[in-house]
């Protein structure tokens, strides 16, 4: 039965002709910079001209700065329209909404920054995001229906009335005609976390799409089982991937593992390629890179795909460690995501110490199976564990005495060992939470002389 709804499902929009939208993007990836910033060009201006015609907010913005309604350049583009932030989408967020809206529909973020935002997806422009997705997978030679598992969280789709629930009713049903197990990442355990390897073995799942968080726990708790012979591909997004994490995961799975960047109001932005660069999709979306007092870059995106919620130099609240790279020939790359601006410590001395430094801190610790740090105050850091096995005496003197000379001789630091430390409403884990406001011009500390 399943085959022949999998034929009908097929003939959707969503999925029907798949394989000219991929064919189409491989065209796309062979031209050269001239022709790719022309393209976007041409989409940003008919956008923009939309969003001025139809979208209050940007009527008004257009009105009063005297904005031109067209451009000659990205540069240009850069230089005169203003970055538009979180809080001014949340404070109002039907004034980015155009009047009559398209055909589409109401999604909310999962406020892992801070506060949820309700944003609107146009239907066509969902279907070419997802067709961005099915082309990055397809470069790695999958196919939109190979059997699939997914570790991730979806709450924001799940509402306790009957639409919810009807939504809810629907994907389960999807799933199992698109060929997916989907596993529960609220509440795990070291049970749980074999029993899902047993079944991905078992059923001769190709396609791994995970938490980065959650498939390091799932590959550090069966690392001593046999590889996988099935899997061809993971995907890990929606939270840093720290290299430790990416070897133990590609050792247990015997397979590469990718990365995709997006987000619930803007879609794919990023994906790894084979030649493990992360490279933008210029197609539909207008990236810019801007450097901060951190010296790290701070990510600014044009959704040039969806005229129903436009969204137009988004300040999206994400970090890369370097500037956008534009090759001659081809779509442009980006640094590694590397986390979001609040994931920052100001230290007692001034100084400034990205999250990174953590990472690489506790992943010498195999008696760590989770952390999450956060800093109350300048000179007062928790630090919440889970553990493998109760950590001894001496164990917890080393971590806290490595720690001081991380953060500083000012600062307390104290250690929690809990039995779970709750993920968000997405499933995803915050390794770090600062409390601290970061001033604009901070001293940089140089994380990699720190012990």
């Amino acid at each position: 039965m399943w085959w022949l709804l999998r034929a009908v499902v097929k003939r959707f929009s969503r999925f029907k002709d798949v394989d000219a939208a991929i064919a189409e993007r491989q065209r796309f990836e062979q031209l050269s910079r001239s022709e790719i910033q022309q393209h976007q060009l041409e989409r940003f201006n008919h956008l923009w001209q939309f969003a001025c015609a139809h979208v209050p907010y940007y009527r008004e913005l257009q009105q009063e700065q005297q904005l031109p309604l067209s451009f000659n350049s990205l540069a240009e583009i850069s230089a005169n329209v203003p970055i538009l932030d979180k809080a001014t989408v949340q404070a109002d967020f039907e004034r980015f909404l155009p009047d009559p809206p398209p055909p589409g529909f109401w999604s909310q973020t999962s406020g892992s920054t801070g506060t949820p935002m309700k944003c609107y997806w146009e239907t066509a422009a969902y279907i070419e995001s997802q067709r961005d997705k099915y082309y990055h997978q397809s470069l790695w030679g999958l196919s939109v229906w190979d059997k699939t598992a997914t570790l991730w969280g979806f709450s924001h789709f799940f509402q306790e009335n009957w639409k919810g629930k009807v939504k809810f009713i629907k994907d389960k049903f999807l799933e199992k005609i698109r060929n997916k197990i989907v596993f529960s990442v609220y509440r795990i355990d070291q049970a749980d976390l074999r029993r899902w390897y047993r079944r991905i073995q078992k059923e001769q799942v190709r396609f791994l799409y995970a938490l980065p968080n959650v498939a390091h726990l799932w590959a550090k708790a069966n690392a001593k089982e046999p590889p996988l012979n099935s899997l061809k591909l993971v995907v890990v997004g929606g939270e840093p991937l720290f290299p430790y994490q990416k070897d133990l995961i590609e050792q247990v799975c015997n397979c590469p593992v990718a990365i995709e960047y997006g987000t619930i109001e803007m879609g794919l932005l990023t994906a790894s390629y084979p030649d493990s660069a992360m490279h933008v999709c210029e197609r539909g979306v207008l990236l810019e890179t801007l450097p901060t007092a951190t010296g790290m870059y701070e990510i600014v995106v044009t959704n040039l795909r969806n005229h129903g919620f436009p969204l137009i130099r988004y300040k999206i609240g994400d970090l890369t460690d370097a500037p956008l790279s534009t090759p001659p020939q081809g779509t442009a790359t980006v640094g590694a995501i590397i986390g979001r601006t609040r994931d920052v410590f100001l230290c007692a001395s001034g100084q400034v110490l990205n999250g990174l430094a953590f990472s690489r801190f506790f992943k010498d610790f195999p008696e760590i199976a989770q952390y999450q740090v956060i800093q109350e105050s300048v000179d007062r850091v928790t630090v919440r564990l889970v553990c493998w096995t109760p950590l001894s005496p001496r164990l917890r003197t080393t971590i806290e005495t490595k720690l001081v000379q991380i953060l500083g001789q000012e600062t307390v630091i104290e250690l929690q060992e809990v039995e779970k430390i709750e993920p968000t409403s997405a499933g995803k884990h915050r390794f770090i939470i600062s409390k601290v406001a970061v001033p604009s011009e901070p001293p940089l500390a140089n994380v990699s002389e720190k012990p």
